[in-house]
């Protein structure tokens, strides 16, 4: 399986993510911003990042740009859980930004999941 990175201001919606990614035998690491997983991503390389966007600590459209500097090719999931519209909104951006897909929160755990697998398996496949 592959090396996710997390990129959550939330411990909760951590754990909750680390647990699902880890029974599906995915190795996890987590970051609670965007500058410290910026730096976690160029210490373990993960084959996926799932980025909040909404962080107090650094915004995560920011992140997703700085990454894609560093990697044009990084495969990143955004997620939001503010209102549904500004969700919405600030997701669409990410997409601009180059989030490859976009969940808002509360995920659809079993959508979610399917679609990490995709990613990581496209990404071995290439």
């Amino acid at each position: 399986m592959g090396r996710i990175l997390i990129i959550d201001d939330e411990p909760a919606v951590r754990t909750m993510l680390r647990s699902a990614l880890e029974r599906q035998g995915h190795e996890v690491v987590e970051a609670r911003n965007s500058a410290d997983g910026v730096a976690q991503y160029e210490f373990y390389s993960p084959g996926l990042v799932i980025m909040d966007i909404l962080m107090p600590d650094g915004e995560g459209l920011e992140g997703i740009l700085e990454l894609r500097r560093i990697d044009p090719q990084v495969a990143v999931f955004a997620i939001s859980g503010g209102n549904h519209l500004h969700a919405t909104d600030v997701l669409h951006t990410a997409r601009g930004c180059g989030a490859r897909r976009t969940f808002e929160k509360p995920l659809d755990l079993a959508e979610f999941l399917a679609a990490v697998d995709d990613v990581l398996r496209r990404r071995d496949a290439a």
